[in-house]
């Protein structure tokens, strides 16, 4: 259109000349004026087309910014193509072309309107393109002025340059600016989500609490006729009540050892709802850990006779120094850790020793039972989790008694943690804790 458009003002090949009538000046067309008319035309339906498949294909959102750009635009095209293009042809005059020169005013006002309200246009590409619409004029003025043939061609040239480059600034100003309401949409929605997850997490809190709260209220509820059973099922295998067959004596041991797993997983979701509700507070006071342990050998040893293992504990040879511990949460703890070590170990047995690491006393607890993978030995602390050896020999398991002797030892500022060589290699637990200092007391602990 420009090359034409240059024709048209150097060459009587589109406009041979002009008459003048009483209404104006009137154009007498050249060779060309018909292909000029005809290329104008598809000029104008090639812009409506794109223009309206943006407007079809774009999002909800861009729709929005371009429908006055798209309407402002149409009026201009449509009154171009009526009275510039189209009475032309019809009529053999350009009297009326000012009337299609007047639509320009409608895709000035829509357009001014979307960059306005709808934000179509940054200022940034606007300015830079009037800028160089504006130079590319004042070299195109030039190019008429300019009488020498070598002239002209060097300034179009410098014309054709300018333009090229200057399609380059725009093109680099609009993904720039592109790439910042990107960054603005993207930190838009991060936004929201972040809004969305603070309410998820609230609510996450409540429910977490309230989870707390009826694990709480039932283990209470719960451990008081459990209690009554252990009781009751004593008294009657001892024979309190009169004497009871030997077979059912042997049902009756099996009931009572399911009675004391209950009361056990009960004090699991009792202590846990503690340590969760923040209502465990600790009871410091100086122990020797080596009676402790002695005192869980010889409660354990039974176990480990009645399943034809061996439990051994070799305690050091010279005497270790005291530790600080709240002594029923650290029996907990090893009770815990020995007992699942006798259930998972068929052969062999379980072996226990004390050593001293520097500021620290580490109750090592090894066994020949079913071992772990590495994957397993990583989450063997977290809650309700259980080892695949768990899951097949002792599905009655909760898998939280662990978890609750991990957060003991944290309130002991001490280390629990397991080690295996793999499946059917045994397991070793290390339960460290650190030596009372003649400084340390209950609150720093």
């Amino acid at each position: 259109m420009f090359f034409i458009s240059i024709l048209s003002v150097i060459t009587d090949l589109v406009i041979e000349t002009t008459t003048i009538q009483e209404w104006g000046a009137d154009a007498i067309w050249g060779d060309l004026g018909v292909f000029y008319k005809a290329f104008a035309f598809i000029i104008a339906l090639l812009i409506l087309g794109n223009l309206y498949r943006y407007y079809f294909s774009t999002s909800p959102t861009e729709k929005l910014k371009t429908i006055y750009l798209v309407i402002g635009t149409s009026l201009f095209v449509i009154g171009n193509i009526i009275f510039n293009i189209t009475f032309p042809i019809l009529f053999d005059t350009v009297r009326y072309q000012h009337l299609g020169d007047f639509s320009a005013i409608f895709f000035l006002g829509f357009t001014a309107y979307a960059i306005v309200k709808r934000k179509l246009f940054e200022a940034k590409i606007v300015l830079t393109a009037l800028f160089i619409v504006f130079i590319a004029i004042v070299l195109s003025i030039d190019i008429f002025f300019t009488e020498a043939v070598l002239g002209q061609g060097m300034k179009t040239i410098t014309l054709f340059m300018f333009l090229f480059f200057g399609y380059l600034l725009v093109r680099s100003v609009s993904k720039e600016i592109r790439q910042r309401e990107e960054l603005e949409r993207v930190s838009s929605k991060l936004a929201t989500t972040n809004v969305r997850l603070e309410a998820a997490y609230r609510k996450l809190q409540s429910l977490d609490k309230a989870k707390s709260e009826f694990l709480s209220i039932a283990s209470h509820q719960l451990r008081t006729p459990l209690t009554a059973i252990k009781g009751y099922l004593s008294m009657i295998m001892e024979g309190r009540y009169g004497e009871i067959p030997e077979k059912s004596k042997e049902k009756m041991k099996d009931i009572y050892q399911s009675n004391e797993r209950l009361i056990k997983l009960v004090n699991d979701l009792l202590n846990l709802s503690r340590i969760e509700t923040g209502k465990m507070e600790p009871n410091f006071k100086k122990e020797r850990i080596e009676d402790l342990v002695s005192e869980i050998v010889k409660d354990m040893h039974i176990v480990a006779e009645e399943k034809g293992i061996y439990l051994k504990f070799e305690p050091p040879s010279t005497s270790l120094p005291e530790v600080l511990i709240d002594y029923d949460k650290i029996r907990q703890v090893i009770l815990n850790i020995v007992d699942n070590a006798l259930k998972y170990t068929n052969e062999g047995g379980v072996h226990i020793e004390i050593n001293r690491e520097d500021d620290y006393v580490v109750v090592v607890i090894g066994d020949t039972g079913e071992g772990m993978t590495k994957e397993e030995c990583s989450r063997m602390f977290q809650s309700f989790s259980r080892g695949s050896a768990g899951n097949m020999l002792h599905i009655e398991g909760a898998g939280i008694g662990l978890y609750v002797s991990k957060r003991f030892v944290d309130m002991h500022k001490g280390e629990v943690w397991v080690e295996s060589s793999g499946k059917g290699k045994g397991s070793t637990f290390y339960v460290k804790l650190p030596i009372y200092k003649v400084n340390q007391t209950n609150n720093e602990k």
